[in-house]
């Protein structure tokens, strides 16, 4: 895939400039998904006429259902998911993750997490053969409050240094030469030493090609339940 493919999510209209039935849709999502931040999907759809709109009203009863998030419980319980070696208390305090900025962060990547897991399951759900019997679980309870997540910072206003982490670090997970910035890098530049770390700690997973291989034998595993 080439870059001219690639949609920087970052460029996306931003939820702070959204207006009219943008905005009442953005709002709907926040409420109906549960999730603090309307992610780079939606925020990308805008660009294209009636996309965001037309997609939100074919994946909303989805959603309302609470089937998407029944599921995203039951994988994450069922999955294990490649973790990195542990590192020490003193290891995460030096790089940031500690005292208020510790619950802001976990408040970040579980947003991240519950969003990005509902979208994979609730559009793959969108595609798949109608006619096939799916199962229902009983809907999971809410999430806790989420805390307020910090600001997503455009190119301009993060310095050379952090930049240039930013592009190591989107090749992380990713399966082509050139991939696209991921918003959740963004957010963590805030802390720029724990990204770092966390570069650090998951590149011989993906140097190996775990994480890959993860990620396409959840692919596989999602579809053909689907």
């Amino acid at each position: 895939m080439s870059s001219e493919n690639h949609h920087d999510p970052v460029n996306a209209l931003s939820e702070e400039d959204a207006t009219g039935r943008t905005a009442e849709i953005f709002a709907e999502i926040r409420e109906v998904m549960e999730i603090p931040m309307v992610t780079s999907i939606w925020r990308t759809l805008t660009a294209v006429e009636n996309g965001l709109e037309t997609a939100w009203a074919a994946t909303r009863p989805l959603y309302d259902s609470g089937q998407p998030q029944a599921v995203l419980e039951k994988l994450k319980a069922q999955r294990n998911f490649p973790a990195p070696e542990q590192r020490s208390i003193e290891q995460l305090a030096e790089a940031g993750f500690e005292g208020q900025d510790r619950s802001t962060i976990l408040s970040l990547l579980n947003a991240y997490n519950r969003s990005n897991g509902l979208n994979l399951i609730a559009l793959t759900a969108l595609i798949s053969n109608s006619d096939v019997q799916r199962a229902t679980y009983t809907r999971p309870p809410s999430p806790a409050p989420w805390l307020t997540p910090p600001p997503l910072l455009p190119q301009e206003k993060i310095n050379t240094a952090d930049w240039n982490l930013l592009e190591r670090i989107k090749h992380i997970g990713a399966s082509f030469d050139n991939p696209a910035m991921p918003t959740l890098w963004r957010h963590l530049i805030h802390w720029p030493e724990l990204l770092e770390l966390i570069y650090e700690s998951y590149l011989p997973l993906h140097q190996d090609g775990t994480i890959n291989r993860n990620i396409e034998e959840l692919r596989i595993a999602w579809w053909t339940k689907q």
